[in-house]
C-alpha cells in the first residue's frame, strides 16, 4: 500500500468533518506528513520570488508548487507571469526556491499538438502533424524537451497535471478532426505517458478534467447538452489502459469551481435550472471511482465569479467550497488552490498573514486541515 493511500485511510478513519474553514488561528500546529496534501498555482508566480515576499509557512509546508506550460517555456516572455516580466528570470528564481525548500515542482500540461502549424502554439503543444501512431511520439518529444529545460535550469518536476488530454485530442483546438474515439484518444494519452517516463523514469502523471463541460454516466454535461461527451467513458478508458500498458498514472484531478459545484452559473442559452443537479454528487464519484481502482483523487478549489471579482471573494468561496466538500463526505489525496482568473491580482498574492491574499488562502487551509486531523487523533 502506497504512502497516500495509507495517509487517505488514516484521515478518512479520524478526521472529523469539517463544516466551515475560517481563517486560522495565529498558532501554528507542527507539521505532519500524514495530513492530505495541498498544492498551490498562481498565474502571476513571479510575485512569489519578489524581494520581501512574505510565505515563509506556506514555503515549509505547502506540498507542491503547480506552474503551467506557458511558464516553463522560455518563448512565453510576458504572459502569463502578468507583470511584463522576463520570464526565464522568473522561473530560475521560483526553481531555485522551491530546491531550497525541497517543495515539489509539478507542472500543468496545457495542450497537445495540434493538427496544422501554429508558431505560436507548436512549441508549447508540440510538432503539429497528423492523429495517427505519430501522436504520442511527438507529444512526449515536447514534453522532454521541456524537461530538459526544466532541469538546465536546476530543477526537477515530480508530476505533471495534464489538462484535458481527452479533450485535446477528440476535439483540437485549431481545427482538424482529431481521434475519433475516447478510446484512441486514452490509448495515445497511455503510450505519451509511458514514452516520457522512458527518458525521466520518476515522473508520473495526472489526467487533469475540466469537469463541467462533461457529460456524466449519461446525463447532461453543466451547460445542459452532450458537452464533449461522456467523462465517465473516458475516466474508465484512461484507468483500463493505463493499468493493462503499466503507465506512470498516479491518479485524477477535477476542476469544478465553487460555483459550478453549487450550479449558479448561468447562460442565456440555458434551458434548464443548473441548481437541480447535484454536482458535488458527480464530483464524489469520480473520487470513489478512482480510490477503487487504487489510484488517487485530486480536486481544485477555487471560485471562477471570486476570480472575476476579488480577492476577498475569491478566498471566502474557495474556503465554502472546502467546507461543503468535506460536509458531503469528500477527502482529497490533494487540495489544490489555483487560479489562473485576474484575481487574486498580483498585490494580493503576499502576504500570508492577511487571510484574503492568496498565499493567506493557501496558509489557513495547511493549518486547517492538519489541525482538525490532530485533534481528532488518539
Amino acid at each position: 500500500m502506497n504512502k497516500l493511500l495509507l495517509r487517505f485511510i488514516t484521515i478518512a478513519v479520524f478526521f472529523l468533518p469539517l463544516y466551515a474553514i475560517q481563517p486560522a488561528a495565529s498558532t501554528e500546529p507542527e507539521y505532519s506528513a500524514r495530513a492530505p496534501e495541498v498544492w498551490m498555482a498562481i498565474l502571476p508566480a513571479d510575485v512569489l520570488v519578489e524581494p520581501g515576499a512574505a510565505w515563509d509557512f506556506v514555503k515549509q509546508h505547502v506540498d507542491g508548487v503547480k506552474l503551467w506550460t506557458q511558464q516553463i517555456d522560455r518563448e512565453a516572455k510576458k504572459w502569463p507571469f502578468q507583470g511584463g516580466v522576463d520570464a526565464p528570470g522568473a522561473l530560475q528564481n521560483i526553481i531555485a526556491v522551491l530546491n531550497e525548500h525541497k517543495i515539489p515542482m509539478i507542472i500543468e500540461k496545457c495542450c497537445f499538438p495540434r493538427a496544422s502549424h501554429q508558431p505560436q502554439w507548436d512549441n508549447m503543444c508540440g510538432e503539429p502533424g497528423p492523429f495517427d501512431e505519430t501522436y504520442a511520439i511527438r507529444a512526449a518529444k515536447s514534453e522532454i524537451a521541456r524537461l530538459q529545460r526544466v532541469e538546465a535550469l536546476g530543477g526537477k518536476v515530480q508530476f505533471f497535471d495534464v489538462d484535458g488530454p481527452i479533450h485535446h485530442m477528440l476535439h483540437p483546438a485549431g481545427g482538424g478532426n482529431g481521434f475519433s474515439s475516447i478510446e484512441q484518444c486514452a490509448e495515445a494519452f497511455v503510450q505519451y505517458m509511458k514514452l516520457v517516463q522512458e527518458a525521466y523514469p520518476d515522473i508520473e502523471f495526472f489526467a487533469l478534467t475540466n469537469f463541467p463541460n462533461w457529460g456524466y454516466r449519461g446525463e447532461i454535461s453543466y451547460w445542459g447538452n452532450d458537452g464533449w461527451g461522456d467523462y465517465f467513458i473516458a475516466l474508465e478508458a484512461i484507468v483500463r489502459l493505463a493499468k493493462k500498458h503499466k503507465a506512470p498514472l498516479r491518479g485524477f484531478t477535477v476542476d469544478n469551481p465553487y460555483d459550478y459545484a453549487i450550479g449558479e452559473v448561468k447562460s442565456p442559452g440555458m434551458t434548464y435550472n443548473p441548481k437541480s443537479i447535484d454536482w458535488i454528487a458527480r464530483v464524489l464519484d469520480v473520487e470513489n471511482y478512482v480510490r477503487e481502482h487504487d489510484l488517487e483523487f485530486n480536486l481544485i478549489f477555487n471560485s471562477q465569479r471570486g476570480g472575476a471579482s476579488s480577492a476577498e471573494l475569491f478566498c471566502q468561496e474557495t474556503r465554502k467550497f472546502i467546507a461543503l466538500y468535506h460536509e458531503r463526505g469528500g477527502r482529497p489525496d490533494r487540495y489544490i488552490l489555483q487560479s489562473w482568473y485576474t484575481h487574486p491580482m498580483r498585490d494580493r498574492i503576499v502576504p500570508e498573514s492577511d487571510p484574503n491574499t492568496f498565499t493567506g488562502l493557501v496558509k489557513d487551509v495547511i493549518m486547517q486541515l492538519r489541525v482538525e486531523k490532530e485533534s481528532v487523533l488518539p
